[in-house]
């Protein structure tokens, strides 16, 4: 949801979303381009959310200040202005393209650096990717969960990878040279 910031700004939402990678590039660490839809300041009003020539008022009902004071009995109590829904502006001319809201639905592609050794289940923030704040203010985050696919062959523990190797019993009295793969698809 949104949040409040200084001065009665809201912050942009934060989006969320899911990222399956595999053992290996969990291992190397890998760059990922993802699409996503999300809000984005809209083109025709800048993000202020008012027509072309025109501007955000202040709002008259609070003074700009975005919350109101409501008496309830022997208390006062401060909520959100009805006027403006806590903004403290009013846009009496409002964008066609956003109908006054200041953003847009869009399709964004963002790269995304995993880095080596990643856990699985582990949770990336992409500082500033999130929505943008409506009318101003400071755009949300975007969180990526990183999981990682099983592996065929390989299982991991903490830092370590392991895979089973057959071995004959002639093999093991004997001594024998085996190849070992790993990782990466080279052989030791």
């Amino acid at each position: 949801g949104l949040s409040k910031g200084r001065r009665g700004a809201r912050l942009g939402t934060s989006l969320r979303l899911v990222l399956v990678i595999d053992l290996h590039d969990a291992a190397t660490g890998v760059k990922r381009t993802i699409e996503l839809f999300r809000n984005e300041s809209c083109d025709g009003c800048k993000g202020s959310g008012a027509a072309a020539g025109s501007h955000p008022e202040t709002c008259s009902t609070c003074g700009g200040r975005g919350a109101v004071m409501r008496s309830a009995g022997f208390f006062s109590v401060q909520q959100t202005c009805p006027g403006c829904s806590g903004s403290g502006q009013k846009i009496k001319n409002p964008c066609r393209e956003c109908r006054g809201q200041g953003v847009q639905r869009k399709k964004r592609e963002i790269e995304i650096d995993i880095p080596a050794g990643i856990e699985d289940g582990t949770r990336l923030r992409v500082a500033g990717e999130g929505e943008p704040a409506r009318q101003g203010g400071a755009s949300g985050d975007l969180f990526v969960d990183v999981f990682v696919r099983a592996h065929e062959f390989f299982k991991r523990d903490g830092a370590n990878l392991y895979c089973e190797i057959p071995l004959s019993i002639t093999q093991l009295a004997l001594g024998a040279e085996v190849e070992i793969p790993t990782i990466t698809g080279k052989t030791v």
